[in-house]
């Protein structure tokens, strides 16, 4: 099985990771909960400042205002993002 990067886990739940995810209809990457799906649009600040708040949650896109449907990033997709610095570890 393969290894999903993330970015730390999530301030709001403390029980899931924050995964890079890209919205379908506009390609913007944010930050989405696996577990309570709160969400980031903004990828530096929320791992910059762990008490930055959701500005939204899933499936709702905050930059198309779009219920989207997401795709996981993969560390090639996170690198041409240009967010590689803020990958924290890899998981399940």
């Amino acid at each position: 099985m393969n290894l999903a990067p993330h970015a730390g886990s999530c301030p709001v739940c403390e029980n899931g990771l924050l995964r890079f995810q890209q919205c379908e209809n506009c390609y913007a990457v944010s930050l989405i909960c696996d577990e309570c799906e709160s969400s980031w649009s903004d990828v530096v600040a929320i791992s910059n400042n762990l008490s930055t708040p959701p500005d939204g949650s899933y499936p709702y896109c905050v930059r198309c205002q779009a219920n989207s449907n997401w795709i996981y990033l993969n560390p090639l997709g996170i690198e041409q993002a240009g967010l590689t610095p803020f990958i924290r570890g890899e998981s399940r």
